[in-house]
């Protein structure tokens, strides 16, 4: 059973929380703070239309670049493409060092 990403209020996310995958593509305005004061990692599908099966097959597809991608620190949001991954947030002048 699948459960939606943010199932407790964002205020809660404490740092224990590593890994969303989600189709809510407006999960950074939604939710800028909470994303920012924790260490998650965020995948999005960008087409909210693909069915359950198209999301499976694309991160599926794309499984080499979400573990390469899992090793750099949160908290990030990256769109899952079907060209490969992208950059959602932070904006790269955003990008800590």
């Amino acid at each position: 059973m699948l459960s939606r990403p943010w199932t407790s209020p964002p205020e809660r996310l404490d740092g224990t929380d590593r890994l969303a995958i989600t189709k809510d593509a407006a999960i950074v305005r939604a939710h800028s703070d909470a994303l920012a004061a924790s260490t998650l990692r965020v995948f999005t599908f960008v087409n909210a239309n693909m069915t359950g099966q198209q999301m499976a097959d694309r991160a599926r597809a794309l499984l080499p670049e979400i573990i390469e991608r899992l090793e750099d620190e949160g908290p990030f949001v990256d769109g899952l493409y079907s060209s490969g991954l992208s950059n959602k947030w932070p904006e790269p002048a955003e990008l800590r060092l």
